[in-house]
Parts: structure tokens; sequence; C-alpha cells
């Protein structure tokens, strides 16, 4: 939440410091974060950096490259458990 209210009130000052440890941080949150509630404010905050802030600041880059690989991940659909075995 704060990182959007960050983004969109001095914006690029502030996105020009997301770095590699930044994102790579994000990733995890994303992958591995215990809270539902934290992931879902998360994913909804990269959603709204992809759509309308990434043409006005391209410091996002990085961030949102990621976000769109792990969407893409997420959005895999994958054989069911035992698929392609006969009996």
């Amino acid at each position: 939440m704060l990182t959007r209210i960050l983004t969109d009130n001095p914006a690029r000052p502030f996105t020009q410091n997301f770095d590699a440890k930044f994102v790579s941080t994000i990733k995890d949150l994303l992958r591995d974060g215990r809270d539902t509630s934290v992931q879902q404010i998360l994913r909804e905050t990269l959603d709204y950096l992809e759509a309308e802030k990434l043409p006005d600041n391209d410091t996002l880059g990085p961030l949102v490259e990621m976000w769109r690989k792990e969407k893409g991940k997420r959005n895999t659909i994958r054989a069911p458990a035992g698929a392609g075995v006969s009996f």
C-alpha cells in the first residue's frame, strides 16, 4: 500500500531506487508470503503499476517485468496429477 502511495506522489524519485534486491523481495513475498491479504494487496498494486504507471515511468521496468513473469506462471495450466497414465 505504501509503495503505491509513494509511486503516485513523488513518483520517479521514489521508484528510481527499486533495485534488484527490492524486486527479489517483492517476488519472495508473492511466492512465499504467509498472509493472503498482503499478497492480494501486492498483486493489485503490481497490476496498477503495470497498467497505470509503467507508460510514464520507465524505472518500474524491472519490477513490472518480474510481475509479468510471475503472472504468467500463475496462469499456466498444469496437467493434473496422473495425467497420461492409462489403466
